[in-house]
C-alpha cells in the first residue's frame, strides 16, 4: 500500500494542473541568490543588487507572465549579488538556478517549483495548490503549516529539514535511501517513514538519495 501511494503521490505532483494561478513568473538564473517575497502590487517587483561585470539580468513582459533570466558573462561567475522579488497574488512560480540559493520569505502562492542545482533552498512557506523543492546537492529548509495540497521536497546529496507549525494536517513521508529519515523522534536507517496528522487529502514528502530527511511537527 505505502509504495502504491508513493507512486501515485509522485504522478499527483508532477503532472496535476493548477486551476487557480492566472499568470506565470519564471525564473531562470546562474550564480546570483533569489530572495521571494510578498508584493501588494499587480505586477512582480525586482530589485536588482548583482554584480553587473559578472551577469546579465533580463527582465522580459508578455500577456501578463513574467520572465528573469540572470547570464555569467564569463566562465567563472561565482557569489554575483543577488535578486530580490516581490509578487503578487495570482502568480505561478516557476524558478531555476545555477549555483544560486533560493529563500522564500512570506508566501508562496498557489502553485510554486523551485529547482537549484548547487544552492540551498529555504522558505518559510508552501503553496496552496501544490508545492516542489528540488536541489542536487544543496539542502532544503522549510517552516511552515501544512493545511493544503501536495508538496514534494527532493534533494540527491543535501540534508532536508521540516518544521511544520501548529495545525498542520495530511500525510507527512520522509525517505533517505542512504542516509536517515526522521520524522520527530522516530529514525530509520536508509528507509522511509509515513505519519499521519489528519485524514485530510494533504501530503508532504520529503525524500533524499544520500543526505538525511527530517520532519518536525
Amino acid at each position: 500500500m505505502k509504495i502504491k501511494f508513493l507512486a501515485s503521490l509522485t504522478f499527483s505532483i508532477l503532472f496535476a494542473a493548477n486551476s487557480y494561478a492566472s499568470n506565470i513568473l519564471e525564473i531562470n538564473v546562474t550564480a546570483a541568490d533569489v530572495i521571494l517575497e510578498s508584493g501588494k502590487g499587480k505586477e512582480p517587483s525586482i530589485t536588482d543588487n548583482t554584480n553587473k561585470s559578472q551577469v546579465k539580468v533580463t527582465i522580459e513582459k508578455s500577456d501578463g507572465n513574467f520572465y528573469i533570466t540572470s547570464k555569467g558573462l564569463s566562465n567563472s561567475v561565482s557569489n554575483a549579488g543577488q535578486l530580490i522579488i516581490q509578487i503578487p497574488e495570482g502568480y505561478k512560480i516557476n524558478a531555476k538556478g545555477m549555483s544560486s540559493n533560493f529563500r522564500v520569505t512570506s508566501s508562496c502562492g498557489t502553485k510554486i517549483k523551485i529547482r537549484s542545482m548547487s544552492g540551498d533552498i529555504r522558505s518559510n512557506c508552501l503553496a496552496v495548490s501544490e508545492t516542489q523543492f528540488e536541489s542536487m546537492s544543496g539542502d532544503i529548509k522549510v517552516k511552515s503549516s501544512l493545511k493544503s495540497g501536495m508538496h514534494l521536497l527532493s534533494s540527491m546529496s543535501g540534508d532536508i529539514d521540516v518544521m511544520l507549525r501548529d495545525g498542520s494536517t495530511g500525510k507527512v513521508v520522509a525517505i533517505s535511501e542512504k542516509g536517515s529519515a526522521q520524522i520527530n523522534q522516530e529514525t530509520k536507517r536508509a528507509g522511509k517513514i509515513l505519519k499521519e496528522l489528519g485524514k485530510d487529502e494533504v501530503v508532504l514528502v520529503a525524500k533524499t538519495i544520500s543526505g538525511d530527511a527530517s520532519i518536525e511537527f
